[in-house]
């Protein structure tokens, strides 16, 4: 993932500048200023291609057209990644990128990939604040529950769907057929799976209505 190495968490100190194009970049090693620019660019130019293919399915022409360029953009860093360096931070962020290469580059080839993993950690918040807020668990089988009960939730929010009504309509299943559903039929009931009209019944946004009883 891009925003575990140099470049990438340069990317975003850029990012987080008022105006990139006249606030100077402030890094420990100023004679680099120069060449982490030019980096911060590539990669930028390589969020931009992505998130343009991504907005495609893959016939598309325009898909096709988006993933040759960033398949000639990621050949172009590669060649540069196997090049010597002068100064030895610069061998040491090309070492870094070349042994994480396969991982760095996997969303070439699966777009449903991110390029990082910010989402996953903005969704892993709650469980940590939870665990200052509730002590985390005092058993395994809790921990695992926990663990399953955050991934069902945060996969709903994911795809706008209320996790409650999510979990109505699972439990309603279930009872229609009178036994919980097993490995082979899991798969349907997953949030990616099911019909645009049952996510509308389920949309996050429509309005609650709560049983109190």
């Amino acid at each position: 993932m891009w925003n575990f190495h140099p470049p990438e968490q340069l990317f975003y100190q850029l990012q987080s500048r008022s105006d990139p194009t006249t606030t100077p970049l402030k890094t420990k090693y100023p004679e680099l200023n120069k060449w982490i620019e030019g980096w911060i660019e590539k990669i930028a130019n390589l969020y931009h291609i992505n998130n343009e293919r991504v907005k495609y399915n893959s016939p598309d022409p325009l898909f096709k057209e988006y993933d040759e360029k960033l398949k000639v953009n990621i050949g172009k860093i590669n060649s540069l990644i196997n090049m010597e360096y002068n100064h030895p931070k610069q061998n040491d962020i090309m070492k870094s990128m070349k042994q994480h290469w396969k991982g760095l580059t996997l969303f070439v080839d699966h777009p449903q990939i991110p390029m990082d993993n910010n989402l996953a950690e903005r969704m892993l918040r709650p469980m940590v604040i939870g665990r200052k807020n509730y002590w985390g668990n005092h058993s395994l089988w809790a921990g695992e529950l926990t663990c399953a009960m955050f991934s069902i939730i945060q996969t709903c929010l994911m795809h706008e769907i209320s996790p409650r009504a999510y979990l109505n309509y699972y439990f309603e299943e279930c009872a229609k057929k009178g036994i919980t559903s097993n490995e082979a039929e899991i798969g349907q009931f997953l949030p990616s799976k099911l019909s645009e009209d049952l996510k509308k019944e389920l949309w996050l946004k429509q309005p609650q209505t709560w049983d109190s009883s």
